[in-house]
């Protein structure tokens, strides 16, 4: 059996939909370099925000200026894409993430011998027990914090969804999840297990040479979302994806259901949305999506003073 770290490692990802260079990173093209949104007209009582996360804990993520806690502050109901108060309730009852749980650790329906072990009962040495007592939360710790050896030192305490989530139950707010864990879950790996045509991969081949002799494109990526350069971000998504169904499952389809839950929320009140890059721009992207139905939607320009470090740190 792989120790609780493996488990973790090959496990959380999935299920926080974390699979970083699909998940964070966004597409198509806005004319202003920007991560916050102000949404308005149409009726909205209040203006609302939309701002893009990176589903990660890494420094240059939390680089969050004045204008975001005013959002946040002003807004009265706060939207992400999963609830996290709601994150081990449905790992422990989603069948999808349960079965990538039990092939992780060789039990699941793919596994050779499974008709001949299943049902077999192994009653555990003395030895065992005291080492699963004694074993650290590493599920736990890693929804809560992402604290790992590695990363301890050089990372912020959790991820930003995270700090939104608590930041929002600190001033009070209600925090809603857009989407259904399972639903999502499933677009995801579909997204990820689609191979493409051998058009699509010469397509990717082509996009990828361009990046042969310059940086890795992580680091592009990371310098992109710096920026918030959402074009860049684009042409970095569809360089790095190879089935042209990538943006399908992954983007186009849960924007639609995003935005199904922001709008009942933003009728109501100030909605305060954080969500992956990814899903802002492009012609399916969430940005376009809310002027087509007739919304107005403006870049907030970024102010960063040293306010904002210490307002990041109540």
């Amino acid at each position: 059996m792989k120790t609780n770290n493996s488990v973790v490692g090959a496990t959380f990802a999935v299920a926080l939909l974390l699979v970083a260079s699909h998940s964070t990173f966004g597409q198509g093209a806005e004319n202003q370099n920007a991560l916050l949104w102000r949404i308005s007209g149409n009726g909205l009582p209040k203006a609302s925000y939309v701002y893009g996360t990176m589903h990660v804990s890494k420094k240059l993520a939390f680089h969050l200026g004045d204008p975001f806690f005013d959002a946040l502050e002003q807004s009265d109901a706060v939207a992400l894409e999963l609830d996290p108060a709601q994150w081990l309730k449905d790992m422990g009852t989603s069948k999808l993430f349960t079965m990538g749980v039990l092939e992780s650790l060789g039990r699941g329906p793919g596994v050779r011998g499974f008709y001949d072990n299943a049902f077999n009962t192994d009653f555990p040495k003395r030895e065992a027990l005291l080492g699963v007592l004694a074993e650290e939360p590493y599920m736990i710790d890693d929804l809560l914090y992402q604290i790992t050896d590695k990363s301890g030192n050089s990372e912020e305490l959790t991820y930003l969804d995270l700090f939104i989530f608590q930041a929002g139950r600190k001033l009070g707010k209600p925090v809603h999840g857009l989407e259904r864990f399972d639903s999502s879950l499933e677009l995801v790996m579909l997204a990820n297990t689609e191979e493409g045509t051998k058009a699509d991969r010469e397509r990717h081949r082509k996009r990828m040479a361009k990046y042969n002799d310059g940086p890795p494109l992580h680091e592009l990526l990371e310098t992109a979302y710096r920026n918030g350069d959402l074009a860049r971000l684009d042409s970095l998504f569809d360089a790095e994806n190879v089935s042209s169904s990538s943006r399908k499952y992954m983007l186009d389809m849960r924007n639609d259901t995003m935005l199904n839950g922001m709008l009942p929320l933003m009728r109501n009140g100030s909605l305060f949305t954080a969500v992956g890059a990814a899903h802002l721009p492009g012609e399916g992207g969430i940005l376009a999506k809310l002027r087509a139905m007739g919304y107005t939607v403006e870049a907030v320009p970024s102010a960063f003073t040293t306010a904002s470090i210490q307002r990041r740190h109540k």
